[in-house]
């Protein structure tokens, strides 16, 4: 059975694709990720939302 992708899952992943081709793009996950893992060191962590799965990022932008 073929498998059908719902719109926003078919977005995000055209997003994904273009976006992670750019060398600011990685620069900028690289930064959110290592500032998030210096946030939950400290005693702000509480603030922090709970983790995401990396693939359900881009979906989440288009929900």
């Amino acid at each position: 059975m073929p498998n059908i992708d719902d719109i926003g899952h078919t977005i995000a992943t055209a997003l994904k694709a273009q976006l992670e081709k750019l060398d600011i793009y990685k620069r900028f996950t690289s930064l959110v990720s290592h500032g998030a893992k210096c946030l939950r060191q400290t005693e702000l962590a509480f603030l922090m939302p709970p983790l995401c799965v990396a693939k359900d990022d881009f979906k989440v932008l288009v929900s």
